[in-house]
């Protein structure tokens, strides 16, 4: 029988979770305050309870004409704008982090 399925909204992102499984949220590496075209910044992909095998993550970028991301969360800015940042594993749980660039 499948885990039960819940969906609940942390930080303007909703997340399905499933019974025994764990969180997944983004956190800028430097807490930066201010995002600047022509600089480049590192997304952390944070999942609490830290599971016990590793977790394959897809970086997307929701206008690559103002940011691109790499597989490890790597962001260039492009452009200033507004650009969201997700990261999805396999199962479907994902986490949005929002960048208003400069």
């Amino acid at each position: 029988m499948k885990d039960e399925v819940y969906s609940y909204e942390f930080n303007g992102a909703t997340k399905k979770i499933e019974e025994s499984s764990y969180i997944l949220t983004i956190e800028d590496a430097n807490n930066t305050k201010a995002y600047y075209e022509g600089k480049d910044y590192q997304l952390n992909a944070v999942l609490t309870p830290q599971p016990a095998d590793e977790v394959a993550l897809v970086w997307s970028s929701s206008d690559e004409n103002v940011a691109e991301v790499d597989g490890n969360g790597h962001v260039s800015i492009l452009a200033p704008g507004k650009v969201t940042i997700k990261a999805e594993d396999n199962d479907g749980n994902y986490a949005y982090y929002t960048i208003n660039a400069n």
